[in-house]
């Protein structure tokens, strides 16, 4: 399934738990959706159910959502559009002690980081892919600093450091 489906009217509904499960093609453009009566965005993109699923929606009114455990599952979104929606979310009335997994998706410096670091502050307990690290980037660990010269990312968008220099 990717049908066209940002003309619902969303504004009633109060949860869209698993929604797309099982729609492996489905990537249109929902970030228009009314969700400010949703609690539970719990499993909307789980795992292969909605793998090409790649949106901002960051605009979403997200005031009444509770539950955002398995919102992308094994899935990830680009690191543009989830840093959007970590700066949107935050940026609005939430609620506190959330659970959101953000599946592998990762975030950029600056703003995204901030505003993860905000929601965590207010209680959320967030899994995501972490900070997105390139080539050339400080890569901080608890036992030293190194610098990334070379980097891969797999089909989930996980990073892998494939070589670094220690600093001197």
């Amino acid at each position: 399934f990717n049908g066209t489906v940002a003309c619902w009217d969303t504004g009633s509904v109060a949860t869209t738990q698993n929604m797309f499960l099982g729609a492996a093609a489905f990537n249109q453009a929902i970030g228009v959706w009314d969700m400010s009566s949703n609690a539970h965005v719990g499993g909307m993109f789980y795992n292969a159910g909605a793998a090409a699923f790649d949106q901002n929606v960051g605009g979403w009114n997200i005031g009444q959502v509770a539950n955002g455990t398995n919102f992308m599952g094994g899935n990830s979104m680009s690191t543009a559009n989830y840093s959007a929606l970590l700066i949107g979310w935050q940026g609005q009335t939430h609620q506190s002690s959330v659970v959101f997994k953000g599946g592998g998706s990762t975030y950029s410096a600056g703003a995204a980081t901030t505003a993860r670091a905000a929601l965590v502050t207010d209680g959320w307990t967030i899994t995501d892919g972490g900070i997105e690290v390139g080539e050339g980037q400080w890569l901080a660990t608890e036992r030293d600093v190194e610098i990334i010269t070379s980097s891969r990312t797999d089909a989930v968008n996980r990073a892998f450091v494939l070589g670094y220099e220690v600093p001197e």
